[in-house]
């Protein structure tokens, strides 16, 4: 994902790494392995940060924003998507709902 978003904001994963790690927020699946619980999640190769705010649904949403800026008659199809991009991180196991929500 850095590489690719990099491409169109540059200090985008920069700037994201700044406000993920001063949570430090556990990912579901290592909670669930501190707890001893079975958790069944993806095992997402971008899953290695800490889980709060999810990138994706930050990178979602900003992509929408930026797109529905420049198409604005596609802009309420360009937020849904950027927001299902997010959602489907949380319905992997790899998010907490805050975290999208914060995304």
């Amino acid at each position: 994902m850095k590489k690719r978003i990099g491409i169109y904001f540059p200090r985008f994963y920069d700037l994201l790494v700044e406000f993920k790690y001063p949570f430090n927020r556990p990912r579901p699946k290592q909670l669930a392995a501190q707890k001893d619980l079975e958790l069944v999640a993806h095992d997402g190769s971008s899953a290695h940060s800490p889980s709060y705010p999810s990138g994706h649904a930050v990178a979602g949403r900003v992509i929408a924003r930026a797109l529905s800026d420049k198409y604005p008659d596609f802009a309420e199809d360009f937020q849904r998507i950027g927001a299902a991009i997010g959602l489907n991180r949380l319905i992997a196991g790899l998010h907490y709902p805050p975290d999208h929500a914060a995304g």
